[in-house]
């Protein structure tokens, strides 16, 4: 979260909570009122219309370093597999996930097709071969 080469001066919270607060909204899907009420949370007062005006202002630096920060998917992944049933029909889900904890991709299903849907997922997304293990 390092600030980048912006200039807070004439503001009258410090950087640091500048910095954090427009961290907070662009990193994680939150508006700008739940910033306001996280930040209340910590016995800081900021207004929501303050907290737009720090991410017009300092916003597009943020939102691009974190955009080449991705994830890129890493050597060794795991497909998890749940089976749910919505309306008394089962209905399967495959999730992939790397060493990391970075979802790669998600799919469902019907019974019976728990081996396409691996097979899906490995064409989609690029994956090597196989799964470290299915669980």
């Amino acid at each position: 979260m390092s600030a980048p080469s912006v200039s807070y001066r004439r503001h009258r919270f410090p950087r640091e909570l500048i910095a954090h607060t427009v961290w907070l909204y662009f990193r994680f899907p939150l508006s700008f009122r739940s910033v306001e009420e996280m930040l209340l949370g910590r016995g800081l007062i900021v207004s929501c219309e303050t907290i737009r005006r720090w991410s017009l202002r300092f916003g597009a630096a943020y939102a691009r370093s974190l955009r080449r920060k991705t994830a890129k998917p890493g050597d060794v992944w795991h497909l998890d597999e749940a089976r749910i049933v919505v309306g008394g029909q089962p209905h399967w889900l495959w999730r992939a996930v790397d060493q990391d904890g970075y979802v790669l991709d998600e799919r469902r299903g019907f019974p019976g097709c728990a081996e396409p849907g691996a097979r899906m997922i490995v064409a989609h997304t690029g994956l090597p071969c196989a799964p470290d293990d299915v669980g």
